[in-house]
C-alpha cells in the first residue's frame, strides 16, 4: 500500500492489470494490524474490563517480529500511538492489560529466522535459539507473538535452534490472539493449545 500510494508510476500499472478484471487500486482503504486495531481501535482500558483469567501467576516474554515494527520509517503510519521501533511497547502493555508480567530481554524486537530459512539454515536456528534463550534467560514462562510465522518458528524449531546455539532451548509460545484468549475465558480446547509442537504445559 505505502509504494502504490507513493508511486504513482507503479500505480499506474497495477491499474492496468486490475483494469483487465474490472478493478482498480483507489488506497481509500487503511491497513492496520491487529495488535494496532486492537489498541487504537478497541482500547486497552476495555481489555482490561474484559478479562475474566488475569494471567497475573505468567512472565510472558513478548516476540514482535518483524513485520510488526519494520522498516522503521513506516511503524507510524497505521496506529495513532508512536512507538519506537528499537523500543516498542504495544504487546508489552496488552500483557498488562491481559494481567500479566511482562519480560523485557534483548531479543524480543529481533527476527525470529523464518525468512532467512531456504537461505541459510543454520542462521535461521540461531537467531531462533537466541530468542528463545533471551526469554528463557530472563525467567519467562513462556512467549507471546502477533506473528504468525514467528509463532510457527519459535513453537516447531527448537531441536535445531538448540543445536545450532549449543543449549537446549524450549519454551511455550502463544499467538497473541491465543493469550487474549486466555484472559478473556476461553478454554485450552477452543484455542487449540493441544496442536502445539512445544508443549503448553501450563494450564
Amino acid at each position: 500500500k505505502h509504494r502504490l500510494d507513493n508511486n504513482a508510476e507503479l500505480k499506474t500499472k497495477v491499474n492496468e492489470k486490475l483494469g483487465e478484471v474490472g478493478l482498480e487500486y483507489k488506497g481509500t482503504s487503511a491497513v492496520t494490524h491487529f495488535l494496532y486495531a486492537i489498541i487504537d481501535d478497541f482500547g486497552l482500558d476495555k481489555i482490561k474490563e474484559m478479562v475474566v483469567t488475569p494471567l497475573s501467576q505468567f512472565n510472558i516474554a513478548p516476540f514482535y517480529g518483524c513485520h510488526n515494527i519494520r522498516p522503521s520509517e513506516l511503524q507510524n503510519e497505521t496506529h495513532k500511538k508512536p512507538e519506537n521501533a528499537y523500543r516498542p511497547t504495544s504487546l508489552d502493555d496488552l500483557i498488562v492489560a491481559c494481567g500479566g508480567m511482562t519480560v523485557d530481554y534483548e531479543e524480543k524486537n529481533k527476527c525470529c529466522g523464518f525468512h532467512v530459512e531456504l537461505q541459510a539454515p543454520r542462521t535461521a536456528s540461531i537467531l531462533t535459539g537466541n530468542a528463545i534463550a533471551g526469554a528463557m534467560d530472563n525467567n519467562a514462562d513462556w512467549m507471546v507473538t502477533p506473528c504468525p510465522l514467528c509463532h510457527l518458528k519459535l513453537d516447531t524449531q527448537t531441536g535445531h535452534a538448540s543445536e545450532a546455539i549449543g543449549r537446549e532451548v524450549s519454551l511455550p509460545v502463544l499467538h497473541m490472539q491465543q493469550m487474549l484468549g486466555l484472559a478473556l475465558g476461553c478454554s485450552s480446547e477452543q484455542l487449540g493449545l493441544k496442536h502445539h509442537i512445544t508443549k503448553v504445559n501450563f494450564i
